[in-house]
Formats: structure tokens, C-alpha cells, sequence
């Protein structure tokens, strides 16, 4: 299911291919394809440059070309310190090259792909793809295609029609053919020719109709590869852009297989993406068709006031504005750090009264609490500007004692609470350095709160599913050990 953007004009967000006919698989010999390995490591040169913060990973289908690209990655940054320097400069989410048979498990903002198989240096085109051709090919295609949170570019001498399924039909190599016809495109051809019902059509026309009378410019079946939004209103100040997308209930709304894929998970993709959606219901507008309209239009001026802008692509995901966001998209509440600075001078931290200390950190916890007892290291060193040490490391753990044995903050190691109780909720910590998106930072009471929100938002899911939603609610970074451990707590709050 692919769900469509608000922008036609997203540049450098989204699937993209490199197409490098210029280039040749060298299949007899070195079983690379040296050209397009440079391709990749200039893109990665070019990506260290003008989208810095951004993470980076890159893939090759098989090993041979793996090497061949670092091998070239290597020779990058010999001649250019600044970008072995960021090669190095992410200790988080470490820069890779890697095959396609050892990326699983792996994210990075943008990922670089390089096929390597290809056209030969006679134009021949060989249907072996390496791990495709095998059994669960189409898996480890899924995997890969999957490991990029807002760019994938697809580095290939092939196109889809090269691909010939007579020779080779494999899942895997079908489902390849796919996947570069709308890496080129941007269009997924439909898997059923099916007609939609003429009630849907009936419905949805009346609406445009009445929209397009009212001075809008409407666009029907925004998207494609399975779900499209029903209408949607061009804005007229940017081309390209959509202020509005509208979900009419027909036919297809009322057969949705499950209540939480027509409304909450669909609707919270389509959010996340930048889509403000406006919902028209049948029965209310063949009942009050003009109140309807009247709640329609009053929804399209509002988006106009506050239409989101297109994240440039040098801003690191989820550094979003939450001042600009309205009620009906911040959903989550962020990630508050305290706001604390200190001044020693020339005193070392081990000589400042240990009580001083303690009531320091218990304004921090009060702030932030439950707070994992690293990350309260980690303020108390960024308030006063200095770095770990094992002295530092010392007052501060003697200091959390003190606080927790005066009553300043409640010790339920390893994590610190405020003195009084207050509700538990969860809260987004995208905005936070990557270094304090761990799992491991949360609470299980934080934790079991992102649990029952992903629950009650999806209107019933499994552990799977819920662990997923968690991880994007709280804003942490996705492995499988977060995986495992929010699964673990989700039979507490299954419903």
C-alpha cells in the first residue's frame, strides 16, 4: 500500500532512480559494475555536503559490488577530510556499505542502492539478480526497500522493461520489475481492473461538483498502489501542492476489512506525511448537503492559514515546529528538556556542596521526570558545560543520592521521579540528540502509555503492530531489542 504526498514538487524526499545506462555489468570478471559504484560514492560525497544531517546507508546487491563501492568510499576520503571527518561523525547511526543479504535490522534517513547486475558491456542483460533469484527473494527485497525514513535513490543500468519474466519469473524478480517501474514513475500499475461502485461515483461527483461551483480546483483519486485519497484541493498560491485531501464514506470506506485501516492508521500515515484530511460522511451530506459543504470549505480556508511548509531536506526528521502545529496534528506530546545552565568558573563539580547538587537535579527531574539516571549525568555535564570524568561521574551519582534520600526525587532505578505523582504520558522525543533516543531511556510507565495510545488510536491491534506505533510515538530509534521489549509489555495494555 503506498499512500500519496501532499507535493508533486518534494524534491529529494520520497523513491527516486539513477538510471546509468552509460554503465556495464562486468559479469565474466570481477562481477561488479565499476561505474555505477562510482555514481554511488560521489552521491555519498554529495549527500555529505548539502544534507549533512541527514544519516546515510548504502546497499549493494552483492558483495563484490559492496566492496567495489568502498573500496571508492575509501579513495573519497582520503582526498577530502571533511567528508571522512562526517563519515566518522555519527556515532549513533553510523554511516554503512553493506550487502543485501546483511541489512536487515538497519534505518537511515536516506538510503543509496545499488543494483550492480545489469547490461553488460555488450548490452546482453543477464536475469540473474543474486539474492532475488532465490527462494524469498521478494523478501529480502522488502527489507531493503524499507530502510530509508524520508530518501531512497536506486542506482541500476536496468529499467522495468528489461526485466524479462519468461526468463526468469521468480516472486523476487517480479516483484524487482515492480518496484522500478515506480521508482521511475511514481505510479504503481493497480493489481485489480475492478469498476468502483456507482455509488461511490455518484457521491464523490456531487462533492466535486459543489466544490468546483464554490471556486476550488479539485483533483479526484489523489495516489496510487492501493489506497488514493478520494478528492483533493489544489493550492492555487503553490503549484503542486495540495491544501486539502477529502475522504467521502462509500462503498469502499464501509468495506475496509478492518475498522482501523479506513480511519486511524490510514488517516495517521496520511498526517504524517504532511495531508490535512477532512472526512465527508454520506449520510450527513445527502441529509444537510449544504451544511456539509459549508464544514468542507470551512476546512480548506482554515488549511490555507495553516498549510505545513515542505520540510527541507537539511532538517533532521521529526525536528518539526511544534509551536506551528494546530490541536488536530500535534498529537503527541514533546519531549520538554529543562531549561538549566550553571555557571563554576574554575570550581570543579566534586568541590561544589553535594546538597547544591541534589537540588539542581531535582529541578531537572521535576521537569523531565521519570528520567533515566544517564541522561541526568548528561544535563547536569551540558549545564555546566563539562565533560564526563570520573570525579564528575562520582558527585553526581553522590548527589542523586542525597536527592532521593531527602525526598527531592523518588529513586526507582534506574530511573528518577518527581515527588508527587502525575500521570504518566507519552511523549515524543524526535527533537531530542540521537544519543537520548534510546529505548533504554524510557520508563516501562512511559512505555506501557505509547502502548495503550497506539492501541487506542489503532482501535485494536496486535504486538506487533502496537510496538511499531510506540516507537514512532515516543520518537525513539527502532531495533529489535526496543522491538522485543515493547512487545514484552504489551499484553498489559491489549484491548
Amino acid at each position: 500500500m503506498i499512500f500519496p504526498s501532499p507535493s508533486k514538487n518534494q524534491e529529494g524526499e520520497g523513491l527516486s532512480l539513477r538510471h546509468l545506462p552509460d554503465t556495464a555489468y562486468d559479469r565474466g570478471m570481477t562481477r561488479t559494475n565499476p561505474k555505477e559504484a562510482d555514481a554511488v560514492a560521489q552521491a555519498a560525497l554529495d549527500h555529505s555536503r548539502t544534507r549533512p544531517t541527514l544519516t546515510l546507508g548504502i546497499v549493494a546487491f552483492s558483495q563484490a559490488q559492496k566492496i567495489a563501492i568502498e573500496n571508492r568510499i575509501e579513495g573519497l576520503a582520503r582526498k577530502h577530510a571533511d567528508f571522512d571527518a562526517w563519515i566518522r561523525g555519527n556515532p549513533e547511526e553510523p554511516f554503512f556499505v553493506k550487502n543485501l543479504e546483511n541489512v536487515q535490522g538497519d534505518e537511515r534517513d536516506v538510503m543509496l542502492i545499488s543494483v550492480g547486475y545489469g547490461r553488460d558491456a555488450k548490452g546482453a542483460v543477464s536475469m540473474n539478480l543474486g539474492p532475488l533469484n532465490q527462494s524469498g527473494g521478494e523478501r529480502r527485497l522488502n527489507v531493503l526497500i524499507t530502510r530509508a525514513r524520508r530518501r531512497c535513490v536506486v542506482f541500476t543500468n536496468l529499467t522495468a522493461d528489461d526485466l524479462d519474466l519468461k526468463r526468469a519469473g521468480g516472486a523476487g524478480i517480479r516483484a524487482f520489475k515492480s518496484f522500478l517501474a515506480f521508482a521511475k514513475v511514481g505510479r504503481l500499475e493497480p493489481t485489480s481492473k475492478e469498476p468502483k461502485p456507482a455509488v461511490d461515483e455518484e457521491f464523490e461527483n456531487q462533492v466535486m461538483a459543489a466544490l468546483q461551483r464554490a471556486g476550488y480546483q479539485v483533483e479526484p483519486e489523489v495516489g496510487s498502489g492501493g489506497y488514493r485519497i478520494d478528492l483533493a484541493i489544489v493550492d492555487p498560491t503553490t503549484p503542486g501542492r495540495y491544501l486539502l485531501g477529502i475522504e467521502c464514506d462509500g462503498a469502499h470506506y464501509h468495506d475496509a476489512r478492518w475498522a482501523r485501516d479506513r480511519d486511524r492508521l490510514r488517516e495517521t500515515v496520511l498526517r504524517g506525511l504532511g495531508w490535512r484530511i477532512h472526512r465527508i460522511w454520506s449520510a450527513d451530506w445527502f441529509r444537510n448537503r449544504e451544511e456539509s459543504l459549508q464544514r468542507c470549505i470551512a476546512a480548506i480556508e482554515a488549511s490555507k492559514i495553516a498549510k505545513p511548509a515542505t520540510p527541507a531536506p537539511s532538517v533532521k526528521p521529526g525536528a518539526i515546529d511544534r509551536a506551528s502545529q494546530t490541536p488536530e496534528t500535534a498529537a503527541v506530546t514533546p519531549y520538554a528538556a529543562a531549561k538549566v545552565a550553571a555557571s563554576l568558573g574554575d570550581t570543579h563539580l566534586a568541590d561544589v556542596p553535594t546538597e547544591t547538587v541534589a537540588q539542581f537535579i531535582s529541578v531537572i527531574v521535576e521537569d523531565e521526570g521519570p528520567v533515566h539516571v544517564d541522561e541526568i549525568k548528561r544535563r547536569v555535564l551540558e549545564a555546566i558545560q563539562a565533560r564526563s570524568g570520573s570525579k564528575r561521574d562520582a558527585a553526581i551519582e553522590e548527589a542523586i543520592s542525597v536527592a532521593a534520600g531527602r525526598g527531592l526525587v523518588r529513586l526507582k532505578a534506574p530511573f528518577l521521579w518527581p515527588r508527587k505523582d502525575r500521570p504518566v504520558v507519552p511523549r515524543d522525543r524526535t527533537s531530542l540528540p540521537d544519543s537520548s533516543r534510546r529505548l533504554e531511556y524510557v520508563s516501562d510507565e512511559e512505555c506501557l502509555a505509547a502502548l495503550d495510545r497506539a492501541v487506542k488510536d489503532a482501535c485494536g491491534c496486535d504486538g506487533d503492530e502496537a510496538a511499531t506505533q510506540a516507537i514512532r510515538i515516543l520518537g525513539v530509534k527502532r531495533n529489535d531489542e526496543a522491538v522485543a521489549r515493547l512487545k514484552a509489555l504489551f499484553p498489559a495494555t491489549a484491548v
